[in-house]
């Protein structure tokens, strides 16, 4: 640890005080906290405009969007090196 305030931050990691009452999780700070209980909202607010599939986070839907126009990444190996394709 480089200055006194990353000591103190990585000490909180260590003390979980946002307890899901759901499924029983625990976080260390709130802003994990709140975007967990996201996952257990019925609320959906990206629709696919495709086939109106319904995602709970921007990132979802996008990830999503990639199967419509058949866009995949692809690791490939090649004589001991990596590269990705998209196809």
């Amino acid at each position: 640890m480089s200055c006194a305030t990353d000591v103190t931050k990585h000490k909180k990691t260590h003390s979980k005080v946002y307890n899901c009452i759901v499924c029983q999780i625990s976080f260390a700070d709130k802003e994990s906290f709140k975007e967990h209980k996201r996952t257990h909202e019925i609320h959906t607010s990206y629709e696919c405009d495709v086939c109106k599939q319904k995602f709970r986070k921007p990132s979802g839907l996008n990830w999503h969007k990639r199967t419509h126009n058949e866009e995949r990444c692809f690791a490939v190996f090649v004589k001991d090196n990596l590269s990705l394709k998209t196809i």
